[in-house]
């Protein structure tokens, strides 16, 4: 097997934080998002949206103080082989 061709599928939901940043369960007010990861990064949130930047990008990443984006966890590499989330 080619390990070069690996993808991490990342599905996620965020919401809102009209309700004091806690997830409403029973609300469809949702936003979701798929992201196919294929290297080491950075894995953040920007306001409503989820994003994923790579590791080169990410070195340099400063968010904004109260601009609603923030680091949320890293994607690495284990032995070249397989992507874990920290």
């Amino acid at each position: 097997m080619n390990f070069d061709n690996r993808i991490l599928k990342l599905k996620t939901k965020t919401w809102s934080r009209d309700s004091y940043g806690l997830f409403d369960f029973e609300t469809n007010n949702y936003f979701a998002h798929n992201i196919d990861i294929r290297g080491p990064g950075l894995i953040y949130r920007d306001n409503n949206e989820i994003h994923f930047m790579s590791q080169t990008t990410a070195a340099s990443f400063k968010p904004i103080k109260n601009s609603g984006v923030e680091p949320l966890a890293t994607v690495a590499l284990e032995n070249g082989k397989r992507h874990y989330i920290q």
